[in-house]
């Protein structure tokens, strides 16, 4: 039997949530767009997996009272990368349209120019970075936020099968101490 009331509380966390991951996600692309040289952005992309995680952790030990199944794990992840890809596309649509001023592109070619002698060492024709940069020059604000939500979308999925594995917990003992964990 469907738990109506369940669903609607897991798609309420799953939203809360997914607002946080997708603004996670535009500081990271702000530093990373402003501060390369940092690599704080890059940084924080990479630690994505752990702060899903931390969130999913939340979610079970404060509304699931530390019990949560593979199934619900999966779905409160899956829903929270959804909605922070979208807030983040959305957030990437406002700034290519409205403040960018070129600063995007430049970044995207000196990323490109810089990565384009480890491309030819690696036995590839650097002219294909270079028509990649031409394609990406036509498209729209709205086409690139497109393809930066659909290729989070595509990243996220495996890591919520990981991290829905690695966060699930069945039973939970006095004073949230495991007993029991779901192999």
């Amino acid at each position: 039997m469907v738990d109506f009331q369940t669903i609607r509380q897991l798609k309420a966390y799953a939203r809360q949530d997914g607002v946080f991951m997708g603004a996670y996600w535009i500081v990271s692309f702000l530093l990373t767009l402003y501060f390369p040289d940092l690599a704080l952005g890059g940084v924080m992309m990479i630690c994505t997996p752990f702060f899903a995680g931390w969130m999913l952790r939340k979610f079970r030990d404060d509304a699931l009272g530390g019990k949560i199944s593979f199934r619900r794990g999966l779905a409160y992840s899956v829903y929270t990368f959804f909605n922070g890809s979208f807030l983040f596309a959305f957030g990437l649509f406002i700034y290519l349209y409205a403040f960018d001023k070129g600063q995007f592109f430049s970044t995207f070619l000196q990323g490109i120019k810089d990565s384009a002698a480890v491309y030819q060492a690696l036995g590839s024709n650097p002219k294909e970075l270079y028509d990649s940069i031409d394609i990406i020059s036509h498209l729209s604000a709205l086409q690139i936020s497109f393809v930066f939500m659909m290729y989070y979308l595509i990243v996220s999925t495996p890591l919520a099968v990981v991290i829905a594995l690695l966060c699930k917990r069945k039973d939970v003992g006095r004073h949230g101490n495991e007993t029991t964990r779901t192999k």
